[in-house]
């Protein structure tokens, strides 16, 4: 999922590089000063952009996180991580009813 994520910004920063290239020619063509500034402006925020989602990427690759199918906060199909396996472990409240405070393992009597 994270590296379909990558490819997905990788592409879209690509289109908006393409089309500030596109703006700076014909702003300059036409003479248009404002077509050269949004020219300028995308260019330069799709190449941040891109070094960014590279800098993240990269760091996700060598943490492991191509790994698997999910990003490491949603392994067990939780949004909230962990969070969500740590509440259906045995001995929690959860497992055990909400007025019953004895671990999952134990028999009551």
């Amino acid at each position: 999922m994270i590296m379909y994520s990558m490819h997905i910004g990788i592409a879209l920063y690509a289109i908006g590089f393409a089309a500030g290239l596109v703006a700076l020619h014909y702003g300059e063509a036409l003479k248009a000063k404002y077509i050269k500034w949004a020219g300028w402006f995308l260019t330069i925020v799709a190449g941040l952009g891109f070094l960014c989602i590279m800098y993240y990427s990269s760091a996700y690759f060598f943490a492991g996180g191509f790994k698997q199918p999910y990003g490491a906060g949603m392994m067990n199909n939780c949004a909230m991580g962990n969070m969500g396996s740590h509440m259906m472990n045995e001995g929690t409240t959860m497992n055990n009813g909400m007025m019953d405070s004895a671990p999952a393992n134990q028999t009551q009597k």
